[in-house]
């Protein structure tokens, strides 16, 4: 199950970019976050024939930024993973798992017991 797992940013502003580089001072793990995004987007590839489950927060119309705007339509690129992938959308902040508890509960426990 992915929970609101966003897409790669498609094209991250210069201060974005700043801000996540390697070297910089508020990148304590001096990890390429945006190049890890990426790559992980590109590996996309089907996983099997199980249930998978892509949690995905719907903002739009009052998100600010653009990538909060198209967060639904990005997280359907997720579904790849299985023929019997679905898509939920939810309508909370990023942190569904404290906001809607339940619903991730009852996510999981429909996937564990679907056959």
């Amino acid at each position: 199950m992915f929970v609101d797992v966003p897409g790669p940013f498609l094209d991250p502003s210069r201060e974005l970019v700043a801000l996540l580089k390697c070297n910089a001072a508020s990148n304590i793990e001096r990890r390429d976050y945006l190049g890890v995004e990426q790559d992980g987007w590109d590996a996309r590839a089907e996983i099997g024939d199980i249930p998978v489950t892509i949690v995905s927060v719907s903002c739009a119309p009052q998100a600010s930024l653009e990538a909060e705007k198209t967060n639904v339509k990005v997280q359907k690129g997720w579904l790849i993973f299985s023929p019997r992938a679905t898509q939920v959308v939810v309508r909370t902040r990023h942190d569904v798992a404290n906001e809607d508890p339940q619903r991730v509960i009852d996510e999981v426990a429909r996937i564990l017991t679907a056959t």
